[in-house]
């Protein structure tokens, strides 16, 4: 990009290709019927090689009790077993990073299960504005 006469790098994200990727879906390595973190290690190469991306974008793979699809995590630091461990996810950077693959993950702090959501385990709960949903507001979205 020229800017002024003066030639200015563009950010990597602005010419990259980005795969965004629901790990749940993308590849079952274990035969449970959920995608997982070892599926998408086991995939790296075809997203940088056959599909020549530049980066992948995780969705939620945090701990959740899975009422809204992951995104209603329980702790934002984790991974759920449903989708491996941190030794796991580890690994997943180090290799995607061998491939000159960026890894980006979702991360959604305004997204808490209603199981952290209570007077006794919140601190801020009285500063707080919450809307609970009800189960059936989630099921009809």
């Amino acid at each position: 990009m020229t800017i002024g006469g003066l030639k200015h790098a563009v950010p990597w994200w602005q010419s990259a290709v980005i795969y965004h990727l629901y790990v749940r879906s993308f590849k079952d390595s274990n035969g449970d019927g959920n995608g997982d973190l070892m599926g998408v290690l086991r995939e790296l190469d075809y997203l940088s090689e056959t599909l020549g991306v530049d980066a992948v974008w995780l969705s939620p793979f945090y701990p959740s009790p899975m009422i809204d699809g992951g995104y209603d995590v329980t702790d934002h630091t984790g991974v759920d077993p449903l989708f491996g461990d941190l030794s796991l996810f580890d690994q997943l950077i180090v290799e995607a990073h061998r491939r000159d693959l960026r890894v980006i993950l979702d991360f959604i702090p305004n997204h808490t299960s209603e199981l952290l959501i209570s007077p006794s385990s919140s601190p801020g709960w009285r500063s707080s504005h919450f809307r609970l949903a009800k189960m059936g507001d989630l099921l009809r979205r």
